[in-house]
């Protein structure tokens, strides 16, 4: 009612609902695998976003609970056999206050930072490019590393010479 969704007919309300149920049964299911892989008895938002990404959805962004418990308000439902249901008290909030109240803070889950790797060839000594090290000061082993496994792996690098030292046999009877 609130989008303005007064004129739809029940066939598709009932739609509706079953491709929703549908798709919320099996975030669940995906957050619930999330939650045993991670060896927790409960449930938390994280998992629940991480089965929306594994999912492709849009993650719900800045929704963070810090003691784990939703305020739930319950109530019946008469359409539904006045069975109880659960659900989240939202307040209306008129226009002013939302106008003028500051901007939230933007969650910092996830950020992308760009900087120059290199500049006409060069690589400029900054923190976030790896430290530049002259040729003289490597090993032979990082810069020809093949080399080095080969020698490994058939024994080259074994200078050892093998003395022959004849022995006699002798027959014991």
């Amino acid at each position: 009612d609130s989008n303005q969704c007064q004129h739809l007919t029940d066939d598709s309300i009932k739609y509706l609902t079953l491709e929703v149920t549908g798709i919320v049964r099996f975030l669940l299911q995906d957050a619930l695998k999330f939650t045993r892989k991670c060896r927790r008895t409960k449930m938390i938002t994280d998992d629940f976003e991480s089965a929306m990404k594994m999912r492709y959805l849009e993650p719900i962004v800045g929704f963070r609970l810090s003691n784990g418990n939703l305020p739930f308000k319950t109530t019946t439902a008469a359409g539904l056999g006045h069975r109880e249901v659960q659900c989240i008290d939202d307040h209306e909030l008129q226009l002013d206050q939302v106008i003028t109240a500051p901007m939230p803070k933007i969650p910092l889950d996830v950020s992308i930072r760009t900087h120059w790797l290199a500049i006409e060839g060069k690589q400029p000594t900054i923190n976030e490019n790896p430290e530049i090290i002259s040729k003289a000061d490597l090993t032979t082993d990082s810069l020809d590393p093949m080399k080095s496994l080969t020698k490994k792996r058939y024994n080259l690098d074994a200078s050892k010479i093998k003395t022959s030292n004849p022995h006699e046999l002798s027959l014991v009877c």
